[in-house]
């Protein structure tokens, strides 16, 4: 036999060492995982403190798959141990949802703009709560990294996904805030993730919402699987929906209406509670709009941008009247009179 002071496998541990530790004296990488049992402190360390060397764990494979190596996971057999979040102890209802907000779009580009991003606009913490919108309380917030993503799959705004009760569609079981991205795809806060949430496997109705955009509802209850994540794409004119012209038909593509500046269910140009005067006071009580000007540009966040493109505009080029809450409320499919004071109806119970 080889003597305990050799180092059969020239891994830097000698063979007595090895059979002290565990490893094999014949092989230099006992666990596999790129590393000789020698390595640095690989045969003297224990960095999870489950009484293995970490020679004899390797830091590439996942045994229990929570996203620990074995190396750094004490409990190799066990996916709730470290990570209480990894999917197997986290049993959660998954949806990517797909939506388009009219406002943003680019025909040119086959998606939405994301403006409010490239002029450092979005914020931080989801506007629904700040702004008291729907009567949600949640705390979701993303990380400045998330706004840097460009191409299809940057950030164009926060949206709200709701999951309501199967036999009672207008009662909210429960709701999120999330990140809606160039192409449509609706993502949790860390910008890639399906949205989340925390109710038992059954059917569902979805909805998704938006700040100055009208909401759109599934036409039935959804199956959603724990873990499963299902993708609901609402841009596609096949999809069902709650409703009669719950979204407006643009170049092949269904969109949520926009215009909704003061962000009650209806598009209004002309009568009480009308989508008009949340522009005109945004702009002509400005903050630097001293003279009360009505073509004075309003640059920031606002839910009077109705084209989010960080803009509020009364009067001008590219102002937030003309190109969505003038025609969606006049060329409305329902409006057969084509009569300027009719009320756009968000199609939600």
């Amino acid at each position: 036999p080889a003597s305990p002071g050799c180092d059969t496998d020239s891994d830097g541990l000698t063979n007595g060492q090895e059979n002290s530790l565990g490893t094999n004296p014949a092989n230099p990488d006992s666990d596999g995982d790129g590393e000789p049992d020698g390595h640095l402190d690989e045969g003297t360390t224990d960095k999870d403190g489950d009484g293995l060397a970490d020679a004899l764990e390797s830091e590439i494979i996942d045994a229990d798959g929570d996203g620990f190596a074995n190396e750094t996971d004490p409990a190799n057999s066990d996916p709730c141990i470290p990570n209480v979040l990894s999917s197997p102890c986290n049993p959660r209802l998954l949806v990517y949802p797909r939506v388009i907000l009219q406002g943003a779009w680019k025909a040119a580009d086959g998606m939405m703009h994301d403006q409010l991003r490239v002029k450092n606009l979005l914020p931080l913490a989801n506007p629904y709560n700040s702004q008291n919108l729907y009567g949600h309380d949640g705390t979701e917030a993303t990380t400045a990294d998330v706004f840097t993503e460009t191409g299809a799959d940057a950030i164009v705004d926060w949206v709200l996904v709701e999951l309501r009760s199967s036999a009672n569609p207008a009662f909210v079981l429960e709701k999120r805030a999330a990140l809606v991205q160039r192409d449509g795809d609706v993502v949790d806060t860390d910008g890639f993730s399906p949205v989340a949430f925390d109710e038992s496997a059954g059917s569902y109705f979805i909805v998704v919402r938006h700040r100055n955009h009208l909401g759109v509802m599934s036409a039935q209850p959804v199956a959603l699987g724990v873990n499963s994540p299902l993708v609901l794409d609402f841009t596609n004119p096949a999809t069902q929906t709650w409703g009669n012209h719950s979204q407006v038909l643009q170049d092949g593509k269904t969109m949520l209406w926009a215009g909704n500046t003061n962000s009650n269910g209806e598009l209004i140009y002309q009568g009480n509670a009308n989508d008009i005067d949340p522009i005109f006071f945004n702009v002509v009580l400005a903050g630097g709009n001293g003279s009360f000007a009505t073509n004075f540009i309003h640059a920031g966040y606002h839910n009077a941008d109705t084209n989010l493109d960080g803009d509020a505009i009364f009067q001008g080029a590219t102002n937030d009247l003309d190109a969505f809450l003038f025609f969606n409320v006049l060329l409305h499919p329902a409006n057969s009179l084509t009569l300027i004071t009719y009320i756009v109806e968000e199609q939600l119970p």
